[in-house]
């Protein structure tokens, strides 16, 4: 049998890029940069650029195949919690995306001032959207080319919103190759993180540690890596960021962590740490007086906490009234004439009829006399559970002596529970430790040991 000659099919080298040999034949590729002659290969696979009609379509799909959604870029928005993409990461995934894909060779130019090669996708900044457009229209193109300009444009414009196309359509004059929306969508961000950046600086100003309910070190955190994240994202960090975000933090109802603090501000200022460095300082700090049991924090009277604090208390008052004997039902009166109890009665707790709430045999178990609390202030914690929690919505402290959580102004914990003896002696010039104890009238102040820990005195016994 005899073999027939393979013959190779010749095609025409790319000016950006080259040809391989392959047992088949020769097979085209293009990308890199065109001024540099050491690029003697191709990228990655999607860099070739067969004739084949089946295989050129596959290519060209791929070309054009959009970043995901969740990455695609649009207007940079202020408003933390909304979806945000970094314009930075952007430009990696689309210059990535250029050169496995051979379209990144008709981004490179000459900077007419330097005589320098630059591509436009690192010095988008050396062209103005005019200069992209004359690159485009007076550069001598091949074929492969003319389709990378066609292919480039066509993933960049659908790796962007709609909303943010709109904001550059004037501009490229009705151009839609990818070295002219390049530029003009990374310059149109720009302006708008400029703007964007000023508006995000005067809301981390306006950010206090001591406006956060129950001065939650953690969620101001939060609120702050996304504002400076957006900051990142487009490239528009102001030089004092690192100090803006520390002032965050500062005149707390901790004295060490306002210590720290204070530490913190003079690095920032001075040895000129970065702004998540400083994050990453200070939620150390708050984390390890939180676990001592020492972060001591005030808690502002929001409308949730009061709301909460208004619905515990009438819930209590309620179970007090319903261990009151209960009136007439329409089943007639409660008690009968021989003493008895009406048969007709129904029980406002089971609502069954014989017998009254106080004798329901389906109430809770008893306890010195007493039903079972479901109030959530009075349930003790456990062995090794934490002293100190949020309840509705405020920081609250367990007391041995009183048997319950406090919280507002009568907080305290069991080793500053007062008995009103050991108030009067205070008052009255028993005090060998120096402490200031002051008038201790509703409403007056008191600091305990040693100024660490901020306390009010509202009515005898609690502190």
């Amino acid at each position: 049998m005899i073999k027939r000659k393979v013959i190779k099919r010749k095609v025409n080298v790319p000016t950006r890029g080259g040809v391989d040999e392959f047992n088949s034949g020769e097979i085209a590729w293009t990308g890199g940069n065109p001024y540099d002659n050491t690029v003697v290969g191709p990228a990655a696979n999607g860099c070739y650029r067969p004739i084949e009609p089946d295989k050129a379509r596959k290519v060209e799909d791929k070309c054009v195949q959009p970043l995901p959604e969740a990455r695609r870029l649009k207007p940079i928005s202020t408003k933390p919690g909304q979806k945000f993409v970094p314009l930075i990461q952007w430009m990696r995934d689309v210059a990535t995306h250029l050169a496995i894909n051979g379209m990144d060779g008709v981004f490179y130019t000459v900077d007419a001032t330097t005589n320098t090669v630059v591509t436009l996708l690192e010095h988008w900044s050396k062209m103005t959207i005019t200069e992209a457009i004359e690159h485009v229209r007076d550069t001598t193109w091949d074929a492969y080319d003319y389709d990378n300009l066609r292919l480039s444009g066509k993933f960049i414009r659908d790796s962007i919103s709609d909303d943010l196309f709109e904001k550059i359509k004037f501009a490229v004059q009705s151009n839609d190759e990818g070295p002219i929306l390049y530029v003009a969508i990374v310059q149109e961000m720009q302006q708008i993180g400029t703007v964007a950046a000023r508006i995000i600086v005067d809301e981390i100003r306006k950010l206090h540690i001591y406006d956060i309910p129950g001065e939650d070190v953690k969620s101001l955190t939060n609120t702050l890596f996304e504002y400076c994240s957006r900051l990142e994202g487009v490239q528009a960090v102001p030089f004092d960021l690192a100090a803006v975000v520390t002032a965050c933090f500062l005149k707390t109802a901790s004295l060490p962590f306002n210590m720290e603090v204070a530490n913190i501000n003079k690095k920032a200022q001075v040895n000129g740490i970065t702004w998540s460095e400083v994050l990453t300082l200070v939620g150390t700090e708050y984390q390890m007086l939180l676990g001592n049991g020492q972060w001591e924090a005030k808690m502002l009277p929001t409308e949730t906490s009061q709301k909460a604090l208004k619905a515990e208390i009438k819930n209590e008052v309620m179970q007090e009234l319903r261990k009151v004997e209960p009136k007439p039902t329409n089943g007639g009166t409660t008690v009968k004439k021989d003493g008895g109890i009406n048969p007709n009665v129904i029980c406002k707790k089971c609502k069954e009829k014989g017998h009254i709430a106080k004798n329901c045999p389906k109430k809770p178990a008893q306890q010195g006399g007493r039903e079972q609390s479901t109030s959530p202030y009075k349930v003790k914690p456990k062995d090794g559970e934490a002293q100190v929690k949020s309840i509705n919505g405020a920081q609250c402290s367990w007391c041995d002596r009183c048997n319950r959580w406090t919280y507002g102004d009568k907080r305290h914990a069991t080793a500053q529970h007062k008995t009103r003896e050991e108030l009067q002696n205070a008052s009255s010039g028993g005090n060998p430790s120096g402490t200031q104890v002051g008038n201790l009238a509703a409403g007056s102040q008191s600091y305990l040991g040693g100024g660490l820990s901020r306390t009010n005195f509202l009515g005898a016994g609690h502190a």
